[in-house]
């Protein structure tokens, strides 16, 4: 319960109405040639689909992928399904978004990159940027990012689909839950 009225609040707080809220969960895009392309967990096969067209598209050499659901081998096939190499192709096991920004920050700092392209679905946009930020504050890592629709969704249409009210009130809660439990500051990292 505590969760729900932390999203509520944060909702109600920064003045975001329901109808721009999705708007402010998707940042606008900024998508730049980068040394590695971190897929966060979910949503399959979309999120890893848009990474490897991203990575087909010349904009970085590697594609990392976070989460374990289904497996982290089913992660990977999906991966090579659209055309990625298996060489390519990184795995960080994780179980959670704020998981998945420390193990993405950790391996960029200690391989030395510069840059990273994020990819996720438009309504895990804004707190996916908000944890690998700040994973990486001080780092002098450049953090870009693209995202995908969901199947049946998208921040134009979502009101219209039981999903889209699934994924948006889901989305504020859990940005509230890290707004409070790991101080992300939420309205300064999109």
């Amino acid at each position: 319960m505590r969760g729900l009225l932390s999203g509520a609040l944060v909702l109600v707080a920064g003045g975001v109405g329901l109808g721009q809220g999705a708007h402010w969960l998707d940042p606008p895009a900024v998508t730049q040639p980068s040394d590695a392309i971190v897929v966060f967990g979910g949503e399959l096969p979309l999120r890893v689909g848009r990474g490897a067209a991203l990575y087909k598209a010349g904009l970085a050499p590697e594609l990392w992928i976070t989460g374990d659901h289904p497996s982290p081998q089913a992660l990977a096939q999906v991966a090579r399904q659209q055309g990625v190499p298996d060489e390519a192709i990184h795995i960080l096991p994780t179980t959670s978004t704020w998981d998945d920004g420390e193990q993405t920050a950790t391996l960029a700092k200690r391989r030395g990159l510069h840059r990273v392209l994020v990819v996720t679905s438009w309504y895990h946009h804004r707190r996916a940027l908000c944890v690998l930020k700040q994973h990486l504050a001080n780092s002098g890592i450049q953090v870009y990012h693209n995202s995908v629709p969901s199947l049946s969704d998208d921040q134009q249409t979502w009101w219209r689909h039981p999903s889209g009210w699934r994924h948006v009130f889901r989305e504020m809660t859990a940005l509230g839950f890290y707004a409070v439990r790991h101080h992300l500051a939420v309205w300064n990292c999109g």
